[in-house]
């Protein structure tokens, strides 16, 4: 795990890098915490254009499924952004 600010039963995101080698695709997982840290993993390198695709998924698991509709409400999101 690159990410210094996690550890993987606490992360919120699970990104899953495939980058092209000779020998065909290989994907290294990153654990991190906020999205915006996914830059500076693909910036760090190696070069990005050796990536053929990211695939991000919610890590952690909930105790309870949340709707859009419920979280707009605990989110007291005003009426003209509700579906």
């Amino acid at each position: 795990m690159d990410n210094k600010t996690c550890t993987s039963l606490y992360c919120r995101w699970a990104a899953n890098i495939y980058r092209r080698t000779a020998a065909g695709l290989v994907n290294f997982q990153h654990d991190i915490e906020e999205l915006e840290e996914l830059q500076d993993i693909v910036e760090g390198g190696p070069d990005w254009r050796t990536i053929d695709r990211i695939e991000i998924r919610l890590a952690r698991s909930n105790t309870q499924d949340l709707t859009i509709e419920q979280a707009m409400i605990l989110a007291k999101v005003p009426v003209r952004y509700q579906l």
